[in-house]
Formats: C-alpha cells, sequence, structure tokens
C-alpha cells in the first residue's frame, strides 16, 4: 500500500479544520445574469426549512420575475438597511441584523456587490467573511465576470471593465461551489422574453454580454474555473490517501511589477497560472533610486500592491539599480521557478534600443532554468504612464538649492587653489588633475549625476578661459591641446556618473543593513521579555520610534471588555480615545482582520488597526493615528513585523503562566 502524500494529507486536515471553525460558503456560480442563480438558491434554501434548517434571506437582489419571488414565501426575511445618498435611499444588506439574528445558514445574493458609503465594509463579500467568521453558513450567488483574476480576460470578451470583483480566495477548498447552467441559445431566449432585465438594462446589456460569441466564452471560462476547482479537490483527496505514488513538485512562481496600470494584468495573470498549478506565487517590485515616483505613480503601486496581495500573493519590496540582476538575486533565493513579467514600455523605441537592452531579453538571456512569461499589454492604456516616466528621467538633472551651493564653493575654491599653482610656474598637467579633483568632490558631496556633469563642463570652461592661452577667451591656439580638453571632460563625466552611482549603491546596502538591524534589534528586543506589559510596551516602543507617530494597543481586559496602553506624541490625548476608533479596534479583536484608514473595512477610521494574532486566538490589536498622513507599504511592513514579534513573545509569556 502507498504511504499517504504528508503535504496532502496536512492540506485536508487544514481544510477540514476551517469547515469547523467558520461558517461553510456555497456559491451559486453561473456565467451570466439570468442563468437561474438566485432561483437554484432560494429552492436550495425551502429544501434546508424542509429539513428543519434555521435558514433566513439576508438580502436578495429585487426580481420582477414570479416564480423567483415565489420561493421567497415561507422564507423569513431580515430587514434591509436605508442609508440616505446624495437625497436617495438605498437599501443595503444590515450585517448587524444577522449577525444578531445568528441563524445556521443565511442568504446573500450578489456576492460582488459595492456597498453604499456609511456602511461598514465597502464590499459585501467583507460582510459575508465576517458572517462566515461567526460560524454562520452563507449562501451567495456571483458570475464568473466577477472573479478578480479573470477581470482582465473578461474585459478582452465583452469590451466592458467589470469594477466589482472578488478575490480568488473564495474559491478554495473550503467553498461548495455549484454551477448553475444553461445553454446560450436558451438564454438569449430569456432575454429577448424579457425576463431577465428591464427594457433600458437589456439595450446596454445587448450590446455587450448578451451576444452569442461573448456568453459561449463567458460559459466556456466558468465550466473551466469549475472544473480547475474540482481537480484540485480530488487531488488532494487521492493523494491524502496515498492513491498516486508520485507527487508533483510544488512550483514558485514570481510577479515583477512596477507603477504601471500595466502591472495589474501581469498580477491578474500570475495568480492564475498560480492557481491551475496550485503552486505559491509572489509579487516583486524593485525600488530603484534613480526613480522618483510622483502621486499618481505612488497611488498606482499602492493599487497594485493592494490588488496583489487581495488575490492572495506574498510581497516583497527589493531595492536596486539593476533591476534584471535584483530579480535573478531573488528567485535564486527563493527557488523560483516561474517569471511573469511585463512587455517594456520602451521595447518599440529604436532610440531607446540603441541606448539599451531590453530589459526581458536581458532576463531571458540570463535565466538558465526558469520560465519567463512575458504579458503584453494595450498601448493606449499605458500613455498617461510613458509620458511619467519620461518626466522622472529628465527629474534627474534637477539641481537642488544646496547642492549648487556645494557646486559653487568647491569648483570657486578649486579655481583659487589652481590660481596660485598657476603663479608658482607649475605645469599645465597638474592644473588639469586639481580640476579633476574637483569633480571628484563636487560627486562626493552631492547627490546625482547632475551636478558632478555640471562641474565637469563648467572646470573646462574655467580652464579654457583663465588658464589656456588666449587667456579670458574661449579661443585655443594650440589645436593638440583641444584633444586634451574634450578627452578631460570625458573623463570628468565618467568620474562624476561613476562616483554617483557608488553613492547610490552604497545607500541601498546602507538601508539593507538598516533593515537588517532593524529586523535583529526587534527579535533580540523581545526575546527576553515574558511578562505581557513589558512586552507591550517594548512593541509600542519601537513602533513610535519607527513611525513617528500616535500608538495604542489594546489587549483583554477580560472576555467582554479592552484595555488600552498607548504612547502619544504630543500629548496624553489623541484620536486613537476616540469612542468610534475603539469601536474599530473591538471589531478588529473580534475578526482577527486588518481595518480602519487606507483599508476596505471601516475606511472613515482616523487610525490604521492591525490585530496581534497568537496561536490559538487574537491577543489583541495595534492602532497608529493616520490623521495626518496614511501609512507607506515600508512603514506597514514594519508593523508586521514588530506585531509577528509581539505574538511570538505574548504567545510565549501565555505557554508560561499555564505551566506555572
Amino acid at each position: 500500500m502507498d504511504r499517504p502524500d504528508p503535504k496532502s494529507l496536512l492540506a485536508k486536515v487544514n481544510t477540514e479544520e476551517k469547515k469547523n471553525k467558520k461558517g461553510q460558503l456555497k456559491i451559486f456560480f453561473g456565467y451570466a445574469a439570468g442563468v437561474g442563480k438566485t432561483y437554484s438558491m432560494l429552492e436550495s434554501a425551502q429544501s434546508l426549512k424542509k429539513s428543519g434548517i434555521d435558514v433566513v434571506v439576508g438580502y436578495i437582489e429585487p426580481h420582477t420575475r414570479p416564480e423567483t419571488l415565489a420561493l421567497l414565501d415561507g422564507l423569513e426575511i431580515i430587514e434591509l438597511k436605508i442609508i440616505q445618498y446624495k437625497s436617495i435611499e438605498l437599501k443595503e444588506f444590515d450585517l448587524d441584523k444577522a449577525l444578531k439574528r445568528n441563524p445556521q445558514v443565511i442568504l446573500v445574493d450578489e456576492f460582488a456587490h459595492t456597498n453604499a458609503k456609511g456602511v461598514r465594509h465597502n464590499k459585501r463579500w467583507q460582510d459575508i467573511e465576517e458572517i462566515l467568521a461567526s460560524g454562520i453558513d452563507v449562501y451567495t450567488t456571483v458570475n464568473v465576470q466577477h472573479l478578480e483574476s479573470l477581470n482582465d480576460i473578461v474585459e478582452i470578451i465583452t469590451n466592458v471593465s467589470v469594477k466589482e470583483t472578488i478575490p480568488d480566495k473564495f474559491l478554495d477548498n473550503t467553498t461548495q461551489l455549484e454551477l448553475i447552467d444553461i445553454e446560450p441559445d436558451a438564454l438569449l431566449e430569456r432575454f429577448n422574453d424579457g425576463k431577465i432585465y428591464k427594457l433600458e438594462q437589456a439595450k446596454r446589456a445587448q450590446e455587450n454580454f448578451f451576444i452569442k460569441d461573448n456568453l459561449i466564452a463567458l460559459r466556456e471560462i466558468a465550466l473551466r474555473k469549475t472544473a480547475e476547482k474540482v481537480n484540485k479537490e480530488v487531488e488532494i483527496t487521492r493523494l491524502s490517501k496515498g492513491e498516486v505514488a508520485v507527487v508533483p513538485t510544488c512550483e514558485t512562481l514570481l510577479a515583477c511589477i512596477s507603477p504601471s496600470p500595466s502591472s495589474t494584468k501581469v498580477i491578474r495573470t500570475a495568480s492564475r497560472i498560480a492557481s491551475s498549478n496550485v503552486s505559491n506565487w509572489i509579487v516583486l517590485y524593485i525600488e530603484n533610486p534613480n526613480l522618483k515616483l510622483d502621486k499618481s505613480q505612488k497611488k498606482q503601486l499602492n493599487i497594485n500592491i493592494s490588488l496583489a496581495k487581495e488575490l492572495g500573493a506574498e510581497v516583497i519590496i527589493s531595492h536596486g539599480e539593476d533591476v534584471v540582476e535584483q530579480i535573478l538575486r531573488f528567485s535564486k533565493m527563493r527557488n523560483v521557478t516561474k517569471i511573469v513579467i511585463g512587455k517594456n514600455h520602451y521595447k518599440n523605441k529604436k532610440f531607446y534600443q540603441m541606448l539599451k537592452r531590453d530589459l526581458v531579453d536581458r532576463l531571458i538571456d540570463e535565466v538558465e532554468y526558469i520560465d519567463v512569461h512575458v504579458i503584453p499589454y494595450k498601448k493606449g492604456s499605458i500613455k498617461s504612464y510613458e509620458n511619467k516616466k519620461e518626466k522622472s528621467f529628465l527629474s534627474r538633472f534637477k539641481i537642488s538649492k544646496v547642492d549648487f551651493l556645494k557646486l559653487a564653493l568647491i569648483t570657486l575654491f578649486t579655481t583659487f587653489l589652481v590660481n596660485i599653482i598657476y603663479k608658482l610656474g607649475f605645469s599645465k598637467d597638474n592644473i588639469l588633475l586639481i580640476f579633476m579633483l574637483g569633480v571628484v568632490l563636487v560627486s562626493t558631496f552631492t547627490k546625482g549625476y547632475s551636478t558632478g556633469i555640471v562641474s565637469s563642463i563648467v572646470n573646462i570652461l574655467i580652464v579654457n578661459f583663465l588658464f589656456t592661452s588666449p587667456i579670458y577667451t574661449l579661443n585655443i591656439d594650440n589645436p593638440s591641446y583641444i584633444i586634451t580638453l574634450i578627452v578631460f571632460s570625458v573623463v570628468g563625466i565618467i568620474t562624476s556618473t561613476l562616483t554617483s552611482r557608488i553613492q547610490q549603491q552604497m545607500e541601498i546596502y546602507c538601508k539593507r543593513e538598516g533593515d537588517a538591524q532593524m529586523l535583529y534589534q526587534i527579535s533580540r528586543s523581545f526575546s527576553r521579555l515574558f511578562i505581557k506589559e513589558d512586552i507591550i510596551n517594548k512593541g509600542l516602543d519601537l513602533l513610535f520610534i519607527s513611525l513617528n507617530r500616535s500608538i495604542i494597543c489594546y489587549v483583554p481586559k477580560n472576555e467582554k471588555e479592552l484595555k488600552s496602553q498607548s504612547k502619544f506624541i504630543n500629548s496624553t490625548d489623541s484620536i486613537l480615545n476616540d469612542k468610534d476608533e475603539k469601536a474599530v479596534a473591538n471589531w478588529v479583536f473580534t475578526n482577527a482582520s486588518v481595518a480602519g484608514n487606507n483599508t476596505n473595512t471601516l475606511p472613515g477610521a482616523k487610525g490604521y488597526y492591525m490585530p496581534i494574532v497568537g496561536i490559538e486566538s487574537t491577543l489583541g490589536v495595534i492602532g497608529i493615528d493616520c490623521e495626518e498622513k496614511k501609512l507607506n507599504n515600508e512603514e506597514i511592513c514594519v508593523i508586521e513585523a514588530i506585531i509577528a514579534q509581539m505574538s511570538i513573545a505574548l504567545d510565549r509569556e501565555k505557554r508560561v503562566i499555564k505551566k506555572i
């Protein structure tokens, strides 16, 4: 008898544990509106009720179809929440009433719906996540076009960009997926009979989704997605029983992104490949010190990183000037087997190709055992990004006031020194060497290439004007001296460029060393602490020093109440002490999920709240003041690192107390 595969057995155990701890999610999955998802869901609800199961209706999309409305008879319906928005009355699913009612099963239609402002979560899938976490089973509906990883494919098929999407993580092994299928011809017949949309909606739908070729393509995608899920479940079950002798090696996929909007396509493609191959995947962004991002680029980068996290990727931010070198170094370190990268924005520019080899071509030439997937893009979709890139390239040659002052002082000092040497009768070779020293000094004490290049040109003009016959003119009597000046100019520019590059490399290495030292100090700081108050105080101190923001920590006082410890910047009071902010912290503690400022859950909060999650339970909540400035990705990484160490230390403290 074959021995069961340990990894598959563990995956099966984890799946069963998740089912026991959380509510069960069942998705009625279709390829277009009108296939019968809501009808099938209500039929299932009626069957559950007949079996004695406590089932209620949380939200059903309003329908004019009498056969669908008839299935609501006899089912308890939770009253909807009324939201006033711009003099319009909107009706939304009431999450709090659903949690208070606490049924065995709840029906919540339209999984991908975006909630109105004023509701706790931005998205309905977040409402459903909270319901599942409380142990309630959920039945819901969604169409294939609302899956985040398929967003770009659906846009190509239908020419419609679907804004409301759900993360693909909901199609994991703990979710029941019931495909609701119907022939495209039968669906079009329903559509033409007016059974799906009202007249105005029907006209818009007929131009995009409700075309036979589009419906066939969407149906195929839905069938494939369902088949993928079934295959994963079968594979895990068979391997866990030892029915297969050979287990395929787990692959690691790396998606390389930039602040370009086209990176969203790279991320979604990588997610699909990783999902199909059941492989781990990482998203890597290389921060180049030569390129300063403007506000719109930073915003787009944050969107790309948020999308990657939403789709379940591990996000890594690295630093370096040579992107290919950084990708290869990281790939070797993490044993990457596949690289997904976007097509270079400048590849079609002949002038650019003359100056520099294409990044993708270099990557393909230098990798040996790694598959490289190059993702194309529509040129029009990144036009604005190209302009911004050109702008950032030109901005390298801007000189700050401080650097300009340093340039002027060093040039004046060098000229004064050369003048003394010239009067003492030293040769012109010595004069050129001293001016070369001036170029090196300018490059050393200023930032960027521009000051060194300007220094080289200015020094050449000074040599020509003051120390080359005829003096006080830019004319040269000896033609052979022209070669000397040209060589001096070229050497000066090369020297300044190399010096600036060394400076940038030093900054990168210093940053890496600083990050490594910080992680070591964080780990060391908590290793000797065994008292809860000391652990929390150390965490607050480290966060305060690292972020220079007001920090608050909530830990359980008893089963129903949290107590706080804080470290504020200006006074003993902060916005984090506000009643509403405490409510956000309570929600984070209960649900063990991030919430608050710059998140999709309770985004109106002034603070960013992250749970301290232990092995068995949530140990506390950390809140960071974001009233004046939002957190960037590097700051969030620091917070995650410190909270991870706090969690380990607090778990250790709990184990020590249990032993005593």
